[in-house]
């Protein structure tokens, strides 16, 4: 909807799904300028500000500090005091609807889980691909890398 800016959560690397809100620097009703640091969010690899990506009035949070939420998912809505609440409302619920949508589809698209095993009073987490007959492969990942860097890279034949 025209005059309705979105703030949603950032993906600020291959591997992050989700983030957590720690703190918000703005209150609802506030002006905000672009570039202006609104929220501080953690992931499990970083902490960082999020600028804003455009001026206005932060109209809605729908996401509280402390709250972990997935990449793409709606934080806040900036708005002028031209755009009523019930357009925000819907304009919220219809990005919900469509959101959720969006990561059904994407969890059904995203291939295999984790799982877990334990080998010699350790437990390692491996992804498997693939039929089951067949020389299994392995591939093990440097320091500073985890299992989530390889299914991009790695397609099974089908």
């Amino acid at each position: 909807m025209a005059g309705i800016e979105t703030i949603v959560m950032p993906k600020w690397g291959l591997a992050m799904q989700e983030g957590m809100v720690a703190v918000w620097n703005v209150d609802v009703g506030a002006g905000i300028s672009k570039g202006q640091e609104i929220m501080d969010i953690e992931t499990s690899k970083i902490a960082n500000a999020l600028e804003s990506p455009f001026s206005g009035k932060l109209r809605r949070k729908l996401v509280d500090a402390g709250e972990t939420v997935p990449v793409g998912a709606l934080l806040g809505v900036v708005a002028d005091d031209s755009i009523s609440d019930n357009e925000i409302d819907t304009f919220v619920s219809d990005f919900q609807a469509k959101f959720a949508e969006s990561q059904a589809a994407t969890a059904s698209a995203n291939g295999p889980e984790p799982e877990f095993i334990e080998v010699d009073g350790r437990q390692l987490r491996y992804l498997k691909l693939g039929d089951v007959g067949g020389d299994p492969v392995i591939f093990l990942h440097g320091y500073g890398a985890d299992l989530n860097n390889w299914p991009g890279s790695c397609r099974v034949p089908g």
